[in-house]
C-alpha cells in the first residue's frame, strides 16, 4: 500500500521527492498511509529548519535595503508557497489522503528549493 502511496505522488507530476535519508527511511519503513503522513509531517519540519537557517544566515549577510527587500521577498513566497501546494492538493479532492500526501510532498519540495536559493543565490552578488 505504501508503494502505492509513494508512486502516486511520483505519477501524480510531483517532481522528484526531496527528502532527507531520515525521511527517506522513514517513508520507505511505513506501513500505511497514516505512517507515510506521519514521516512528512517530520519531514517537513527538516526542511523548515533548513530553510530557516538559510535565511538566518542571508539575514545576516543583508545590509538594512536589502533585508527589507529579502523579509518582502519571503513573505510572498511563503503565501505562494502554501497557495500553489493547495493548488496542488486540490487534484484529488476526492481523495482526502491523497490530498494530504500531495500538498505535504509539495510543500515540503517547494520548501527545500527555496533554502537551496536562498543558500545558491542570496548572500553574494554574481
Amino acid at each position: 500500500m505504501v508503494v502505492a502511496v509513494v508512486g502516486c505522488l511520483a505519477l501524480a507530476g510531483t517532481p522528484a521527492l526531496a527528502m532527507t535519508p531520515e525521511g527517506g527511511d522513514c517513508v520507505e519503513s511505513a506501513k500505511n498511509v497514516k505512517d507515510v503522513l506521519a514521516c512528512l509531517q517530520q519531514e517537513m519540519g527538516r526542511q523548515r529548519d533548513y530553510l530557516n537557517t538559510a535565511l538566518g544566515k542571508a539575514r545576516t549577510q543583508s545590509d538594512p535595503p536589502r533585508l527589507a527587500i529579502l523579509n518582502r521577498m519571503q513573505q510572498a513566497w511563503s503565501a505562494y508557497r502554501d497557495q500553489y501546494c493547495d493548488w496542488r492538493a486540490d487534484l484529488f479532492r476526492a481523495d482526502k489522503e491523497q490530498s494530504q500526501l500531495e500538498k505535504l510532498q509539495c510543500l515540503i519540495d517547494t520548501t527545500e528549493r527555496q533554502a537551496q536559493e536562498l543558500e545558491d543565490d542570496g548572500t553574494s552578488p554574481p
